[in-house]
């Protein structure tokens, strides 16, 4: 999980970009489409802090720049940004 931006390139950016070369060696020369990444934020809730919408924005960029590292990754789906924000009852944000 990325809860703050420091975690975003070892935590989104690597692992996301780990996978899809794994899936495109497994497939190769299929195009690959990624469906449903994001990450929930409050939505007014700035800074580096968990769900805050800083931290959303910056997972966004890092898993967009990781599809686009892999060749045969032709687009991508955001799941969660704007039209799903993250209940503030499940967690502190400071916490």
């Amino acid at each position: 999980k990325v809860h703050h931006l420091a975690d975003v390139e070892a935590r989104a950016y690597a692992p996301t970009r780990k996978r899809l070369e794994a899936v495109a060696a497994a497939f190769p020369g299929k195009p690959i489409l990624v469906t449903e990444f994001g990450a929930g934020a409050h939505p007014g809730q700035r800074g580096d802090v968990r769900y805050g919408e800083d931290v959303q924005a910056a997972y966004l960029e890092a898993i967009w720049r990781a599809l686009s590292a892999v060749p045969t990754v032709v687009g991508g789906i955001v799941w969660a940004w704007a039209d799903y924000p993250h209940r503030r009852t499940y967690v502190d944000p400071h916490g």
